[in-house]
């Protein structure tokens, strides 16, 4: 009989985790910005699984900062969900954004937004804003980016991610061109007979004046 049990008990089928894929991407993915001029980018994650909906996740956005520079983050409000993030501004400087409290969120499966991003343009060429799977903070922590469901339990099920990056063309300020001294208004063909009026009344006024000059002598 114990043999038998033995038998039933390893021939019992294990069910295996299904894999699930997911993707991040920094949206828009080119963006077209003059140097001193700010641009926004924002962080989404789509095509969660519907029978696994995400319930955590950790995500890592570094860029350099001699190309772009961060000046304003916003974690974008989804209902059920508290985002938080961590930022480290050096000189490879990169935002941690995580879910501070992982078992109290609303599954979800939608595609959505989470982070807006503001930068500064501060060089011309080709800036990369990239989603690194892993970063270490000045306490020499690495921080990893993750997409979980069922997080800390014991069917916790982490998702397969593809990721896409961001990329930012900066150019140069762009100069007005125009005809050599020009410096604005109409053009307009000169009139002869405005330009010469001012003379030809002074004329007249010296021939008005000789001429009752003329007369005075004659009479006297």
């Amino acid at each position: 009989m114990f043999a038998l049990v033995i038998v039933l008990a390893s021939s019992s089928p294990v069910l295996a985790q299904p894999t699930l894929t997911c993707s991040i991407s920094i949206e828009p993915q080119t963006t077209v910005v003059t140097v001193g001029d700010q641009f926004e980018v924002k962080v989404w994650i789509r095509d969660l699984d519907q029978v696994y909906p995400m319930d955590t996740f950790r995500v890592i956005v570094e860029w350099h900062s001699t190309e772009v520079q961060l000046v304003d983050s916003s974690a974008h409000f989804v209902s059920g969900w508290n985002v938080g993030g961590y930022t480290k501004q050096t000189s490879n400087p990169y935002i941690h954004f995580f879910v501070l409290d992982g078992l109290t969120n609303s599954p979800t499966y939608a595609d959505e937004f989470w982070v807006t991003l503001t930068f500064n343009c501060v060089a011309t060429g080709e800036a990369q804003i990239t989603l690194p799977a892993e970063a270490t903070d000045s306490n020499f922590i690495t921080h990893s980016r993750e997409v979980w469901r069922d997080y800390n339990t014991a069917n916790e099920i982490m998702y397969d991610v593809m990721v896409s990056n961001g990329v930012v063309e900066q150019r140069e300020p762009t100069t007005p061109s125009g005809p050599s001294g020009y410096v604005g208004g109409e053009v307009f063909s000169a009139n002869k007979l405005a330009v010469l009026s001012p003379y030809l009344a002074l004329i007249g006024l010296v021939g008005v004046i000789s001429t009752v000059v003329a007369v005075k002598r004659r009479r006297a």
